[in-house]
């Protein structure tokens, strides 16, 4: 465990929050600034989240075949049940977040929060938003555009075949044109390719109003098997009066409809002026560390807190000190971007299966801009995760060439000889070409 900060004699116990997911660094973070006791729940980690935290448990499942992580329901609810009992003593535990994984694995939050209180939106709001035939009929209702969609195979070119229950780009991929294989999952379906920029946005929902935090690029670092894969954020995004003020009427009829709540991202491709809704995440989202760390050069913010207080009572609200950002008359609140700052992350692949040593991980440690650094030495396979990259600077455009700067001093440090030649030079990622509108933040 990492010794929590020495509290003046008569200061009540900070609250405890449990944060559990794949990976929660931003989480954790975001709790931890406010000086909450973090404890928190995931499958890697990472030197960061345990730096963070008072406290962490694996919630990993060990499947053994190589595939993408996922959550280990044993292991999350025994977790959930030791975080509990860790609290220091007249701490109040608030109840837990859930972060990335829980799209796939919903069924794992209703009997998790008969242990310790869900403080999101629970399983029946993620199906609502995550069965793409009654999501796609909704926004039809709404009269919100979206790209073409098929619930059973199409025949033909042209179509990506997209998995509502994954996250990261991990579930899509081109069709091959022909029945084959279908799949028949209910959360599968098919939408037609086409061109635009992708775009991310992150809100403080309640009821029937928001707060538009902020609008982001996506990113992507395509592989042979995740030609979608997700590669980080940059932002604020260069979008015209035009493009924020559709946004945010789409957005004032997409909340109510879906009745979301705490912060959650939404996905778009973004055509000229049109919005085109590729999906909603119901949870906070891998945007929040860059935009909490934009927002910190103008008005510091503890987001999660922020979250945290949608689902607490008027009482306990109060008397932790949290603002009432609650807006359930409708009241939209649009942030516009502080001009001058932009800031992203951009996490980096391994090329090559590589080592990471003791050596290499002291060097990182110490390194404002390198984040999600293993905690002990470890064998990364070709395609892993190794490390994230952050960036800031007056525009994006040169973040951007920060990140992908980064990016190639990692991959040269760790593996000289292997370099492509696209490592050895920052180039830009696409994000404003086909392969880049489906990648959910």
């Amino acid at each position: 465990m990492t010794p929590q900060r020495a509290q003046p004699a008569g200061t009540p116990p900070s609250p405890t929050i449990v944060v559990a997911g794949l990976s929660v660094r931003g989480l954790a973070e975001s709790a931890r600034c406010a000086g909450w006791h973090v404890l928190a729940l995931d499958a890697f980690g990472d030197l960061d989240t345990r730096r963070a935290s008072a406290g962490w448990w694996s919630i990993a499942e060990h499947s053994g075949d190589g595939g993408a992580p996922r959550i280990d329901p044993a292991r999350l609810l025994g977790a959930l049940h030791a975080a509990a009992l860790s609290r220091p003593a007249g701490s109040e535990l608030l109840g837990w977040v859930a972060g990335s994984g829980f799209e796939a694995q919903p069924e794992l939050l209703d009997p998790a929060s008969r242990l310790v209180p869900l403080l999101g939106m629970g399983a029946d709001a993620i199906a609502a938003v995550r069965q793409p035939r009654s999501f796609f009929e909704t926004l039809a209702g709404l009269g919100i555009d979206y790209p073409e969609v098929a619930f059973e195979s199409p025949r033909g070119a042209g179509w990506l075949a997209k998995d509502m229950a994954c996250s990261g780009g991990q579930g899509v991929r081109r069709w091959p044109g022909a029945q084959v294989g279908a799949d028949t999952r209910s959360s599968v379906y098919w939408q037609r390719e086409a061109s635009g920029r992708s775009i991310g946005c992150l809100l403080l929902a309640q009821g029937r109003g928001f707060e538009l935090l902020g609008v982001h690029d996506q990113l992507v670092d395509p592989s042979h098997d995740e030609p979608f894969r997700f590669a980080g954020v940059v932002g604020p995004s260069r979008l015209s009066d035009m493009q924020m003020a559709t946004l945010l009427a789409t957005l004032q009829r997409l909340v109510p409809a879906f009745g979301l709540r705490g912060l959650i991202s939404v996905d778009w491709l973004l055509a000229g002026d049109r919005w085109l809704a590729l999906e909603v995440n119901p949870r906070p989202s891998a945007s929040l560390a860059m935009h909490e760390r934009r927002l910190a050069h103008t008005t510091p913010r503890s987001l999660l807190t922020e979250h945290v207080a949608q689902f607490l009572s008027d009482d306990l609200r109060s008397q932790l000190g949290l603002r009432d950002a609650r807006h359930s008359d409708g009241t939209v609140i649009g942030r516009p971007p502080p001009a001058g700052h932009c800031c992203g992350e951009l996490i980096v692949y391994a090329r090559t299966p590589l080592t990471l040593d003791p050596a290499t991980l002291a060097r990182w440690t110490d390194k404002t801009d390198r984040h999600d650094i293993p905690s002990a030495p470890i064998d990364l396979p070709a395609g892993a995760p190794v490390l994230s990259v952050s960036a800031a600077g007056p525009d994006t455009s040169t973040v951007m060439l920060a990140l992908e700067q980064r990016r190639a001093d990692v991959l040269r440090e760790l593996m000289p000889r292997h370099l492509a030649p696209s490592d050895r030079s920052p180039t830009p990622y696409r994000h404003d070409a086909q392969a880049t509108e489906t990648i959910p933040s």
